[in-house]
C-alpha cells in the first residue's frame, strides 16, 4: 500500500481577536510566581538564582545566545557539532574520558543543547558536589579542548544521522515542511548535508566558539539547595576571569511567507500517512502569544483537545493528532500534525480545515 505524506502550508495566522466563545464559570486563578531578580556582573553575566531546598540538589542552565540560524551556509551543522564537541571533546583541564567518569561517580550529569536561534548547557548535580561539577562546568564553557578523535567521532555520528534522516517518515514530514514554508534559502530552512558537514574544522568551531561564548552574551539561572547569595558569589568569581567582548552577529534575512495555499506531496511504499499543516505564527514578543498559546493548547494540546476529541475519539481518523506554535525572531508558525492510514488522508484534512475554520469564526 502506497503511503502519503501530504504537507499542506497556509499563509495567514488563526484570527485571535474572533467572538468570544462562551465559557462555563470557574473560579478566580491564583498564581503567584516567585520574583527572581537578577543580577549583572561588570563582564556582562546575568544571573538569575532561585533557592529552593526541596531535595538537596542543584540545576544550573547557562543560555547563550547563538544558535543554528548563525552557521555560514556552506558549514550548515558547526554550532550543533560545537555543541556536541563542547561536551564530549574535554577541555584544557579536564580529559574527556575524565569528564565522564567523575559525572557518573558523582551521579551528576551536564549536557548540551542547541535550537535555532540559543544554545544551552545543563548542570544537575547534589549539593555536595557543587563546587567540583561547576569547575568541569565552567571548563567545558571557557576552555574547550575539542579533542580531536572525539570531534572525528561526532562528525561521523552526524554524517550516518544524515544518512538515515528519512527512516521516519512522520520526522521527514515535519522537517520538509518547515524547509518549504521558510525556503531552503532561509537559516530557517536549512538542513545539514554530507558536504556541509564534512568541511566543518576544529578552528570552525574555535572561532565559533571564541566569538558566541562571552560572558556578556550568556545567561545563568539556576535554582536548587542553597544561600542564594553565597551561589551569586561562587558563580561570580568563577566567571569574573572571562573578559567582556563585542559579540558579532551574523545578519539573518528577513522572512519571506507567501499567503496563498499550497500542497506538497512526498511518495513513500508504506502503509501510514502523515499530514503537516503550517501557518504563520508570532515573532517572539508579540503580545499576542499568551492568546496563541491558550487557543493552540485548547485546539491541539493532547488527546482531551478539540483536534484529539473531533479527530482521533470521536472519528478514530488518527492515531496522533496535535497542535502548537513555536516563536522565532524573524517569524514564528503554527503547526498541527495528523498521522492516519491512506484511506482516511482526505476525511482528516477536511476535518482539521473544519475546526480550524471553526476557531477563526466561533
Amino acid at each position: 500500500m502506497s503511503k502519503i505524506i501530504t504537507i499542506l502550508f497556509l499563509g495567514a495566522i488563526m484570527n485571535l481577536s474572533a467572538n468570544e466563545p462562551k465559557l462555563p464559570e470557574s473560579s478566580k486563578l491564583i498564581f503567584n510566581p516567585p520574583i527572581v531578580n537578577p543580577i549583572e556582573t561588570e563582564n556582562g553575566l546575568k544571573i538569575y538564582a532561585q533557592s529552593d531546598k526541596t531535595l538537596p540538589i542543584i540545576h544550573l542552565t547557562a543560555i547563550i545566545k547563538t544558535g543554528k540560524v548563525y552557521d555560514p551556509k556552506e558549514k550548515i551543522g558547526l554550532n550543533e557539532l560545537l555543541m556536541e564537541s563542547l561536551r564530549d571533546g574535554g577541555t584544557l583541564k579536564y580529559k574527556s574520558d575524565e569528564i565522564d567518569k567523575k559525572l557518573e561517580y558523582l551521579g551528576a550529569s551536564i549536557d548540551t543543547s542547541i535550537n535555532y536561534e540559543e544554545a544551552r548547557v545543563n548542570l544537575t548535580c547534589l549539593k555536595k558536589d557543587f563546587d567540583t561539577v561547576f569547575d568541569i562546568f565552567f571548563d567545558i564553557i571557557s576552555n574547550p579542548a575539542f579533542e580531536e578523535d572525539k570531534f572525528n567521532l561526532k562528525k561521523e555520528e552526524m554524517i550516518e544521522m544524515i544518512r538515515r534522516r528519512n527512516d521516519k517518515s512522520d520526522i521527514e514530514a515535519r522537517r520538509e515542511a518547515l524547509r518549504m514554508f521558510y525556503g531552503p534559502e532561509h537559516p530557517y530552512g536549512w538542513r545539514t548535508e554530507i558536504d556541509t558537514v564534512n568541511s566543518i574544522t576544529i578552528d570552525d568551531l574555535k572561532k565559533y566558539h571564541k566569538n558566541f561564548f562571552k560572558p556578556n552574551n550568556i545567561i545563568i539561572a539556576t535554582a536548587g539547595d542553597f544561600d542564594e547569595k553565597e551561589i551569586l558569589n561562587k558563580i561570580s568569581e568563577k566567571f569574573s576571569s572571562l573578559k567582556k567582548e563585542t559579540v558579532v552577529f551574523p545578519e539573518i534575512p528577513e522572512v519571506k511567507i507567501e499567503k496563498e495555499k499550497k500542497i506538497y506531496l512526498i511518495d513513500k511504499p508504506l502503509s501510514q500517512s502523515f499530514i503537516v499543516f503550517l501557518m504563520e505564527g508570532l515573532k517572539r514578543h508579540d503580545d499576542r502569544e499568551y492568546s496563541l498559546s491558550v487557543l493552540s493548547e485548547y485546539m491541539g494540546g493532547g488527546i482531551q483537545s478539540k483536534l484529539g476529541r473531533e479527530i482521533r475519539s470521536k472519528r478514530g481518523l488518527a492515531y496522533s493528532v496535535y497542535s502548537y506554535p513555536a516563536k522565532r525572531n524573524k517569524s514564528g508558525f503554527i503547526q498541527t500534525y495528523v498521522g492516519t492510514k491512506p484511506q482516511s488522508v482526505n476525511e482528516a484534512i477536511t476535518e482539521v480545515l473544519r475546526n480550524m475554520n471553526e476557531a477563526k469564526t466561533s
